[in-house]
């Protein structure tokens, strides 16, 4: 079971002879050995690719799978659809986010050992593969967004500051960290969209809606708003090791956490406002029945 809780492990061990030297166009950066095995970056390239084609076929597979699942979803507009349908994959790269953060960032001591390694250049194969995993996801989320113009223009900003930032953390090898704390953030992404799910199956009415809305508002501050904090107090500790990244990482590493923080703050205004309405509902009702 060990490829379930390393699963870099197993893409180390795919041998790829008819591809040996492989490099990552003008950064030559080698992909494949000359043995034929994966590099750590080659790893998570190739989880990148999985990764969107996983993605893909879960887009694809859902408007065959849900309906016998769900009489609302045949139900539903063209748009809602679609929405629906990209909500698998985004549970799905949620949940691969949190784990790769939680195993990298706060159990394992990659970041944290003395080394000479600048922290800001440190990675892994289970780093590149989780930056795979993600560009994947954001890669073929993007194109969703913007074809479909789901959204509307704070997540188009925000899928753009994701996936530039993943993506060049994945073919320089910069920022590695500073990158999964980010993607932590994505510990709240099942609950939204388990609450898109129960309002287009007509059950904002129901205690679960309430209860997952409320679960929402909670986790939004430790795992959208306080995880700032100590990001911003571990760069600026580490600041003189920016020298040591491209001038474009060092926005995506500096300026793109700044923007989701705004983005966040924005949106838990938002849910806040959303909570006080369902929390004020039962006080209205009884201020009507006594007049």
């Amino acid at each position: 079971m060990r490829w379930l809780t390393h699963p870099e492990e197993s893409l180390l061990a795919v041998s790829l002879p008819q591809l040996a030297g492989l490099e990552l166009p003008y950064l030559h950066t080698p992909l494949v050995q000359a043995d034929g095995l994966l590099t750590p970056q080659g790893c998570g390239v190739l989880a990148g690719v999985i990764s969107t084609v996983l993605c893909f076929v879960m887009y694809k597979g859902s408007r065959a799978l849900t309906p016998p699942l769900s009489k609302v979803y045949k139900h539903l507009s063209l748009e809602d659809r679609r929405n629906w349908d990209t909500r698998y994959a985004s549970v799905f790269h949620a949940v691969s986010c949190v784990y790769f953060a939680y195993r990298l960032l706060w159990e394992g001591d990659l970041f944290w050992k003395d080394a000479d390694e600048p922290l800001v250049r440190r990675t892994s194969a289970g780093t590149y593969m989780a930056l795979g995993i993600s560009t994947g996801y954001f890669s073929t989320d993007f194109v969703t967004c913007v074809k479909y113009n789901m959204g509307g223009t704070e997540m188009v900003l925000h899928h753009i500051g994701s996936l530039l930032s993943v993506a060049m953390a994945l073919m320089t090898g910069d920022g590695h960290m500073h990158t999964l704390w980010m993607l932590s953030t994505e510990f709240t992404t099942p609950l939204i969209n388990n609450r898109w799910w129960l309002d287009k199956m007509g059950m904002k009415s129901s205690i679960l809606y309430v209860i997952n809305g409320l679960s929402i508002a909670i986790f939004w501050v430790p795992a959208r708003l306080y995880v700032f904090v100590p990001y911003f107090i571990t760069l600026w500790e580490t600041r003189d090791q920016l020298q040591y990244v491209t001038f474009f990482s060092k926005i995506l590493i500096v300026v793109i956490p700044i923007i989701l923080s705004i983005l966040n703050l924005i949106w838990f205004r938002k849910i806040m406002i959303g909570v006080y309405k369902v929390l004020s509902k039962p006080e209205r009702k009884e201020g009507a029945k006594t007049q």
